[in-house]
């Protein structure tokens, strides 16, 4: 049996024949309003496992739990919940033989709740009573690229899990999890605290590329304010790959040195290029730590955060060609042109993680039917890579305003503007000028009492003339199920992140079951 293929059925071996559940199934909500309370979860319509039997409603308070009653207990303390997705993708435009033409992602993910004492009582409805509740989510994921020189990645791993306990003014959560920091939609520089999956670019939405780490997470809410604090024990990557995909940072460098005309000995040493990753040792004083504090006043939210991490993102430290210096970004014309003039080492690519100190600030408010927010992060360390393929550090401030308006007839508009300004800035640093200026947001409208939505996504950056464009319609006309058909496509010099990437426009496909 292909390997790709265990995972799902395991998991759809669990899911068809648990035991057997109410007809109504909770799920985990998403957003700080869950995570503020249990007794805020919102609940939505899933498939049903079994019809409950007449004798199935929850038991007295003060019951004795029996052999009788046993089942009866956890079926309506335990809330099972998820999705089945399938996504596939073909190039608009075929470049090179050895590129990647089609895609497709397969992913399960089975999710349980339970509540502990939920049968007995609603107290969790009270302030005054604690809430307790454990959560566990199991993901199949395989990706595919091909059908020439294909890849693939298959993994079955925990996806969330963890422990919320809350009784006023405390609120702990431990575990595998995600939390979401700053105000703004898809580009947010306060929020650092989950590493990302971009073996996809940054084409899926934010809170899908979101990878859960281990967390400790305490909030505290007095009367006035809430102090919130956090700990990551382990550090975890941004995952994303380097060499033989469309989507990775040297993309199809090795293949295009196999093919290149540059001598056979460089032509070999390129195709034979390796990556060491260096990870920090997993002590309990290299975990991250910060801290936030927020408070509304007068219709404003504001927020304050402070955040000692490691960069989720590679810092090239050594290139084992040196002498380099790339010009037009990291294709692999760039990079092999640039190699004819260099000399080489027996080294690998080295790539360390650095630390850094970062300071956020956050707001949002409305005025009549406008929302707006914004949000800034100050961080006194970010890698950015050189024209000769190692990283250097620089201050960086990056500020986000934005404002979002749903008027008549459905239309949502959000605008967003972007500003990042990099301190000492260095003219060998490939993709950021000093000053960098974008706009990004979302045009929507539903239709068909929102059976059908139409969607853009954009983002334009000012500076280089770089972009990134998303249309896509969305359609739930069939209970428990969404399909998606969209295009994603990208423009701009070559020397900018956007524009090494425009030979990938791609139509897809995403059809995804909720239960």
């Amino acid at each position: 049996m292909p390997k790709f293929l265990r995972g799902p059925l395991i998991l759809l071996a669990v899911l068809f024949f648990q035991h057997p559940c109410p007809a109504s199934l909770l799920s985990a909500a998403e957003g700080d309003a869950l995570l503020a309370s249990t007794a805020q979860a919102d609940a939505r319509e899933v498939l049903i496992f079994s019809e409950p039997s007449e004798s199935s409603g929850p038991s007295e308070p003060g019951e004795p739990i029996t052999a009788e009653n046993d089942s009866r207990v956890w079926s309506e303390a335990l809330d099972l919940s998820g999705f089945m997705e399938l996504k596939t993708a073909l190039d608009t435009q075929r470049s090179d033989t050895f590129e990647h033409d089609r895609m497709l992602r397969h992913r399960i993910r089975l999710e349980g709740r339970w509540t502990p004492g939920r049968h007995l009582s609603e107290r969790a409805a009270r302030p005054s009573e604690s809430s307790l509740f454990f959560l566990a989510s199991l993901q199949s994921d395989y990706l595919w690229f091909g059908p020439d020189n294909t890849t693939e990645d298959y993994d079955l791993d925990l996806f969330e899990g963890f422990m919320h306990w809350a009784k006023a003014p405390w609120e702990v959560r431990l575990g595998r999890q995600r939390v979401r920091w700053g105000k703004t939609d898809e580009i947010s520089p306060v929020d650092n605290l989950n590493p990302q999956d971009l073996r996809e670019f940054l084409l899926p939405p934010r809170e899908d590329r979101k990878i859960p780490n281990w967390m400790a997470r305490v909030r505290f809410f007095p009367d006035r304010f809430t102090v919130e604090g956090v700990y990551v024990p382990f550090f975890e990557p941004s995952r994303l790959d380097y060499f033989d995909t469309d989507w990775a940072m040297f993309r199809h460098l090795k293949e295009d040195t196999r093919r290149s005309n540059l001598p056979e000995p460089m032509s070999e040493y390129l195709s034979a290029l390796s990556v060491n990753e260096n990870t920090p040792s997993r002590r309990a004083a290299n975990g991250d730590w910060g801290t936030r504090v927020s408070k509304s006043i007068s219709g404003w939210d504001l927020a304050a955060s402070y955040l000692y991490a490691w960069e989720k993102f590679p810092h090239i430290s050594s290139f084992p060609v040196k002498g380099l210096h790339v010009e037009g970004g990291l294709s692999p014309e760039s990079i092999t042109t640039a190699a004819r003039n260099a000399w080489l080492t027996r080294e690998s690519i080295e790539v360390v993680f650095k630390r850094s100190h970062t300071l956020g600030l956050e707001f949002e408010t409305t005025l009549d039917q406008y929302g707006f927010r914004g949000e800034a992060a100050y961080s006194d360390r970010r890698s950015l890579l050189t024209d000769s393929l190692v990283s250097t550090s620089k201050p960086v401030l990056h500020y986000v305003l934005g404002v979002d308006h749903l008027g008549e007839q459905d239309w949502y508009v959000n605008v967003q503007f972007g500003h990042q300004i990099v301190f000492d800035h260095d003219p060998t640093i490939l993709f950021q000028e000093r000053n960098e200026y974008s706009i990004n947001g979302e045009l929507n409208k539903e239709f068909q009492r929102g059976n059908l939505k139409a969607v853009l996504r954009y983002h334009y950056g000012i500076t280089d003339q770089s972009f990134f464009v998303n249309p896509h319609v969305i359609l739930r006309f069939i209970k428990n199920w969404e399909f998606t058909l969209g295009l994603d496509l990208l423009g701009g010099p070559g020397d900018t992140i956007p524009g090494q990437y425009r030979d990938n426009d791609q139509v897809y496909m995403l059809a995804r079951f909720f239960f």
